[in-house]
């Protein structure tokens, strides 16, 4: 007997600790997961803000592109003769963007700074007095957007400090002038997360490699070794803003003490990724959040550190912590049951016990996680509900009878066709459905919850009992009506996608289009993509190839500059947009456009003055210049030739002589417009230069290019000019080689017309 309460004694001994173990890892591994989800919810708040900041960035480039006398002091500067002359030049520049400059520093732009073409410090309005220095050694994002001229954005290390760097290049009338950089300091970061997450003070600590080593000498002095470490530094105090005011020097010195005593922090640290520190201090407990921050090259940078008081740790290590005392007071009951009964049922009391502990833990971890189970023996008509199920209710356990009805009851009245449709649809199809629907507590409380569910079928197949969770989904649905609220305070239009139907639109987006709600849109479309306008200066649904699954993973594919669409308001007036893309989660996408309008019209405005001739209006050099590439690639992909017709005006000369050169203007003018209603709308018409013209065609031989230049030869022999009657012309045709260039195939035309001309003119040659 005694052998046998002492081993029942070192039996529960034994299963009291394992339990106690598992309860403690269980404790763990929730309140892991509870820090990690948090730490999820402030990296998507980081990242919103930082790409607001790509927007507003955007916004300052294209002012500064639009700003004639800075582009033209920065013409200047670039063929400078002298180092007096560049001096003046840079003091010229920041005498007139001082003042903008002011202004941006009141948005946090803490670093306005241009570089030259060559990679090198124009001008640092945060430091006019420092320039010169050559940045390419030390700045990757300077070295690509002047040699790949490009736009970089990201966070990078600098000569004086490091921050969120936007990097422009700047091309002006065909001049690459160097490029322009907004630099955001941690303040404009830190404001606006404190706005989004004010529960939470923030701190950034910088990786020493990008901190202290890549400034200029002078200014190590403004940074100090961080508290988590001498691998990671904070900026001097009175430049960049502390958690002190939010969490108290001693408690912070105390959080961060114990994180450095967690397990594995210094490796978790130095391996540059998202991780997170749960702490419990007595009566409270705090998460201490570590967003890794990568630089322009792609290398760990630092973190984003946030120190934040959640009380739901602290409430979950209670919980566990006094299911961990039920638990050695039942092992205790347990053990004196087991002195007190016989040998015989010994066995039969430690499986009741077992039963008993595994039973205790799923109600508590589904009072944890908020899900209950339920099983419905359709034969008999009854319904078992876990305790947690009641709960989820609002109901104590066991408070009414189980039924199917009483439970239906609840349902929002707008909810019930929806869940007995599902629940019978699977019935009918023997499969698993999965359903989300509202429920009225007896309150007046509205919770939202997910059911999952399956069915057992009896030896001859027939269903007999159906059996599932529900799920009580309140709380991600308030975070994700909040996204809602916060997406609906922005002034772009903004949507939320899986690139064929967005299931939200903000307010800017009805106000654009005129519609009252989604359900109005969906009645015309299913996607905003449809609404792109086809234009070869815009994306549209025609710039998606056959290799790219939808829009979305065509826009990606593109630079950020070359994201841009065109769209009609609901007065039909065209606008262009930016457009910005973030994942939301696997299978959807915050999508951002934001309004540029007035400075692509400007740059489309540009762009049609320069490709045209003033006179004639016919395409010019520059025209050709830009898209002949596009224009023999358009070829090659339909299979076409690339033909290219030079021809003169015959004796133009004595033309300007006798009638003077405004008549000789009137005849290259009427002589543009009669060869434009001749050609094709493919085919491309370019004043070269003076009285010669070319003409480069699509044509599946060279016969076909032939015959368009006799026919333009004859229209211009018959046409009457006005004032001088009648005028030929000479005409040369060549046929562009596969391994030739398009310029040596105008030279071979060219040689074709002096053959013309030599041979008695008002002719073609090939």
């Amino acid at each position: 007997m005694k052998k046998s309460i002492f081993a029942s004694f070192i039996f529960t001994l034994i299963m009291t600790a394992l339990l106690i173990v598992y309860l403690d890892r269980s404790k763990e591994e929730a309140i892991n997961d509870f820090a990690k989800h948090s730490l999820i919810s402030i990296n998507a708040s980081y990242q919103a803000v930082v790409d607001t900041y790509v927007v507003a960035a955007t916004k300052d480039y294209y002012a500064l592109m639009n700003n004639s006398e800075a582009l033209q002091l920065l013409m200047r500067f670039k063929y400078a003769g002298s180092k007096k002359e560049e001096n003046l030049l840079r003091g010229e520049l920041y005498r007139i963007l001082y003042k903008w400059y002011e202004q941006m520093k009141s948005l946090h732009v803490r670093q306005f700074h241009f570089h030259t073409h060559e990679g090198k410090s124009l001008l640092r309005f945060h430091l006019p007095y420092e320039n010169g220095d050559s940045l390419r050694d030390f700045r990757k994002s300077v070295h690509i957007a002047n040699t790949e001229k490009k736009s970089v954005f990201g966070f990078e290390a600098g000569r004086v400090y490091p921050g969120y760097r936007y990097i422009f290049p700047i091309l002006y009338e065909g001049e690459h002038l160097g490029s322009v950089e907004f630099s955001i300091s941690f303040e404009g970061i830190e404001e606006k997360l404190s706005k989004l997450l004010p529960l939470y003070a923030y701190q950034i600590i910088m990786s020493k490699n990008i901190s202290v080593d890549k400034v200029f000498e002078w200014q190590r002095s403004l940074f100090s070794v961080s508290g988590f470490g001498e691998n990671y530094y904070i900026e001097n105090t009175l430049l960049s803003k502390n958690p002190n005011a939010k969490m108290g020097t001693a408690l912070l010195l105390k959080l961060i003490q114990s994180a450095k005593e967690s397990p594995d922090f210094f490796t978790r640290l130095s391996a540059g990724e998202n991780f997170s520190v749960p702490v419990i201090d007595v009566d409270k407990s705090y998460i201490i959040g570590f967003i890794a921050l990568e630089d322009t090259d792609n290398k760990h940078a630092g973190y984003i550190v946030s120190f934040g008081e959640v009380k739901e740790i602290l409430d979950i290590s209670k919980h566990y912590n006094s299911y961990i005392f039920m638990s050695i007071l039942s092992a205790i009951f347990v053990f004196i049951l087991l002195v007190v009964i016989i040998r015989q049922v010994d066995k039969l009391a430690r499986n009741q016990k077992k039963l008993l502990a595994i039973n205790d833990s799923l109600k508590t971890a589904q009072k944890i996680a908020r899900f209950g189970s339920w099983e419905l023996d359709l034969l008999k008509n009854k319904l078992h509900l876990s305790d947690e199920v009641y709960k989820i209710f609002g109901l104590e356990p066991e408070s009414s009878e189980a039924s199917y009805e009483v439970f239906f009851s609840f349902i929002h009245p707008e909810d019930k066709e929806k869940v007995v449709k599902v629940y019978n649809d699977s019935l009918k199809d023997r499969g698993e459905y999965e359903v989300r629907y509202r429920i009225v507590k007896k309150n007046g409380e509205v919770c939202f919850l997910e059911q999952h569910g399956s069915h057992e079928t009896d030896e001859n197949d027939k269903i007999v009992k159906s059996i599932g969770t529900v799920y009580d989904i309140t709380q991600q649905v308030d975070a994700y009506t909040n996204l809602e609220k916060f997406i609906d305070l922005q002034s772009s239009i903004v949507i939320l996608t899986d690139a064929n139907e967005f299931k939200f639109a903000n307010k800017s987006f009805y106000n654009f289009f005129g519609f009252e709600s989604l359900k109005r849109f969906r009645e015309n479309y299913n996607c905003i993509c449809e609404l792109f306008i086809h234009h070869e200066s815009f994306f549209s649904l025609q710039s998606v190839r056959e290799d790219e699954k939808n829009w979305i993973e065509s826009l990606l594919n593109l630079s950020v500059r070359q994201r841009i669409v065109s769209m009609l308001d609901s007065t039909a007036t065209p606008h262009a947009f930016n457009v910005f893309i973030n994942k939301y989660d696997k299978s959807h996408f915050i999508v951002e456009f934001s309004d540029i309008s007035e400075s692509m019209m400007q740059k489309l405005h540009l762009e049609r003055q320069l490709s045209r001739d003033q006179l004639t209006n016919a395409h010019n050099r520059v025209y050709f210049e830009t898209n002949s590439a596009g224009i023999m690639g358009e070829h090659k992909k339909k299979g076409l030739k690339t033909g290219v017709i030079f021809f003169d005006i015959d004796y133009f000369k004595l033309i300007n002589d006798t009638y003077g050169h405004d008549a000789g203007d009137e005849v290259l003018v009427e002589i543009v417009k009669l060869v434009q209603s001749k050609i094709r709308d493919t085919d491309h018409f370019i004043r070269w230069g003076g009285e010669e013209f070319v003409i480069i065609m699509g044509c599946e031989t060279r016969d076909a290019a032939v015959k368009m230049a006799e026919h333009l030869r004859i229209s211009i022999q018959e046409n009457v000019f006005k004032g001088i009657q009648k005028l030929t012309c000479s005409f040369g045709v060549a046929i562009k080689e596969d391994e030739e260039t398009i310029k040596a195939a105008i030279t071979r035309a060219d040689q074709k017309l002096y053959e013309a001309k030599n041979g008695g003119r008002n002719k073609v040659c090939v």
